[in-house]
């Protein structure tokens, strides 16, 4: 069972073709980037960010998250992991992949903005 929770700033914005926003965080255990739909995004540069990384749902979601989506493990090797949200990608390394979730494993991800 994977659980992961970490503090992060928003070092970057790049909005991509057809509505797709790539989000990048970092913070001390690592870099993670985000792709979401422009849509959903609620993220400026700068802002803070709790993420959540877990194998279990969470019920209170709504309330919990600004943005709540799960996907799958489809690479875990070297000094970093990925997994498919939809098709959208979401690409974690250092720290955060230490404890390693597994290859096919779906992961619940929970993102709530802290600063705006």
């Amino acid at each position: 069972m994977y659980e992961y929770k970490g503090t992060y700033r928003v070092t970057g914005l790049e909005y991509e073709p057809n509505n797709v926003v790539k989000l990048r965080l970092e913070g001390e255990d690592g870099l993670l980037t985000i792709e979401l739909p422009a849509v959903v995004n609620r993220f400026r540069e700068g802002d803070s960010v709790l993420v959540s990384l877990s194998s279990s749902r969470d019920e209170n979601y709504r309330e919990n998250w600004s943005v709540y989506m799960w996907g799958v493990v489809y690479y875990s090797g070297g000094d970093y992991v990925r997994l498919s949200i939809g098709g959208f990608i979401m690409h974690m390394e250092g720290g955060v992949v230490k404890n390693r979730p597994g290859l096919g494993e779906k992961i619940y991800i929970g993102l709530r903005q802290l600063t705006k």
